[in-house]
């Protein structure tokens, strides 16, 4: 039996067929649905969680503490003082790092 019928010796395509394009009224009706119904609680922790939603987010990890706020005036002063002082400190470590790896290589070649 030859099966030369192009009808029945096409396979199906594994690719499902592209949704209708919906008009603007049926867009506009579905946002209007979406907006008036209730709010899930399960979507806004997720949304808070992510820092989108809700003003107030709650704490992601409850026994963890909060973050602080960010520094200003008197202790944002202070820290640039200390962040000044170490950075003082790692370039003398630094120098006194390339002094001895001269010493060394100093008393080796000799």
């Amino acid at each position: 039996m030859d099966n030369d019928d192009p009808s029945t010796s096409r396979t199906r395509s594994s690719k499902p067929e592209p949704a209708p394009a919906l008009t603007e009224a049926e867009l506009s009706r579905i946002a209007r649905q979406a907006v008036r119904q209730p709010a899930d609680p399960r979507l806004d922790s997720e949304l808070a969680r992510m820092g989108l939603g809700a003003a107030e987010p709650h704490d992601p990890l409850p026994g963890q503490p909060r973050a602080r706020a960010v520094a200003a005036g008197p202790e944002l002063e202070r820290l640039g003082k200390q962040v000044r002082r170490l950075e003082r400190v790692v370039w003398v470590l630094a120098a006194v790092t390339v002094v001895l790896v001269l010493a060394v290589v100093f008393l080796l070649v000799r």
